[in-house]
């Protein structure tokens, strides 16, 4: 088992709206999807963290329809973990999010992520536990 720690962070703020438009797409592949709020939490990790083997990834598809700017058909992929909040919720499951376009993906010690709730203090501590890190997930040290 994997465990990192991370604090939120503000994002771009247009994760409730690109979300909302990609989940009618993306419930074929990920229908955790639809149990998950519409937006999401972005966490500064205290390691760098590269997925190397999503449970899911979806095959590109065209989601900006409606959409403020044009984007090219993107994929997206979804990682399960646990996590605890220093502020009281406790073993939650969330996905972390990654977006074959985001501006994110370049930086390894950041991580987006859907969950049940997007409520979080600027203070809390998140927790997160991946069960099979193995070969799916490579970590480097800062």
């Amino acid at each position: 088992m994997l465990i990192l720690t991370g604090r939120a962070i503000a994002g771009c703020g247009i994760a409730s709206e690109t979300i909302a438009l990609q989940k009618p797409f993306l419930l074929k592949w990920f229908p955790q999807i639809e149990q998950c709020h519409i937006g999401t939490i972005n966490l500064r990790l205290n390691a760098g963290l590269v997925i190397t083997k999503p449970d899911i990834t979806t095959q590109p598809f065209q989601w900006s329809v409606g959409c403020s700017e044009y984007i090219p058909p993107e994929s997206f992929c979804f990682t399960r973990f646990e996590f605890d909040v220093s502020s009281g919720a406790s073993g939650v499951t969330g996905w972390v999010y990654e977006a074959s376009w985001s501006v994110h993906r370049s930086d390894v010690t950041m991580i987006e992520f859907v969950a049940p709730f997007t409520a979080y203090e600027r203070t809390d501590v998140f927790s997160l536990r991946f069960r099979e890190p193995s070969e799916r997930l490579q970590l480097y040290c800062l």
